[in-house]
């Protein structure tokens, strides 16, 4: 098996991010990773999804937005959700942007956005990600540190968010 890289809740089931898929465990039983009965395939059974698409690789972070779940790879992030129930059978996922992200932080929720570091050599800088107004199922990304290019020093390994005093911390390996 591949090391579990990040870990979050989705639709009621545990999610544990590897490097080349997803484990979601039984709905409403998030310490459970198996099925019920071999001899059929149930909707709220634990499921594995592997994501084959030329862009899919080395995933690090998972994380929860709106009514989808967002996994981070090295240069790309997918949109996983399925309908009208989360399940193996109707789990997709999509690729929606081509971001370089920091491998050391994981993504962090704002209010209505989703924020993420990048590398810049030996400074960071921040993204932040928000649904698109002119293309559905695509995410938006705007660079929110790109007027102080060089005065994050080195790279972020914590970023921390309070979404209700509109606040984002990061804590980096300089500090």
């Amino acid at each position: 098996g591949n090391k579990i890289k990040s870990m979050s809740l989705f639709k009621s089931r545990l999610s544990l991010v590897t490097e080349e898929g997803i484990t979601f465990s039984t709905a409403g039983d998030v310490f459970n990773l198996f099925k019920k009965t071999v001899t059929a395939n149930l909707a709220d059974d634990g499921f594995n999804l592997v994501v084959s698409h030329p862009a899919a690789s080395n995933f690090r972070h998972g994380i929860s937005f709106d009514d989808d779940f967002l996994v981070f790879g090295d240069g790309c992030q997918f949109k996983v959700n399925g309908s009208p129930v989360f399940s193996s059978s109707t789990a997709q996922a999509q690729l929606v942007n081509t971001f370089e992200i920091s491998d050391k932080a994981g993504p962090i929720l704002g209010e209505n956005n989703i924020y993420f570091g990048i590398n810049r050599g030996t400074y960071s800088g921040m993204y932040m990600l928000s649904q698109s107004k002119a293309v559905e199922n695509k995410l938006d990304g705007e660079e929110t540190t790109a007027h102080i290019p060089r005065y994050i020093k080195g790279d972020f390994i914590k970023l921390v968010s309070q979404p209700k005093e509109n606040l984002i911390v990061g804590y980096t390996d300089a500090d």
